[in-house]
């Protein structure tokens, strides 16, 4: 009687460990990846640096200055 006890008594905290680890995993790794991500606010309202054109009088491209070469595509 006392081993059928402890038996299932066992198997109830191997499955709530099983469980915790089942559930606490994948949550730990979530937490980990979101942290780091930035607001969705400051996703709605960036501006990239943009490239400056220097044209010539007749409209030839003379020169490009930039610190990021980004040019924004529509989406």
């Amino acid at each position: 009687m006392t081993s059928i006890t402890f038996r299932k008594n066992r198997m109830r905290i191997f499955l709530i460990v099983l469980c915790g680890m089942i559930l606490g995993i994948p949550g730990g790794i979530l937490i980990a990846i979101t942290r780091d991500l930035p607001e969705i606010r400051s996703l709605e309202s960036y501006k990239p640096s943009s490239v400056t054109r220097i044209y010539s009088a007749d409209h030839v491209l003379l020169s490009e200055l930039f610190l990021e070469r980004r040019d924004p595509l529509p989406l």
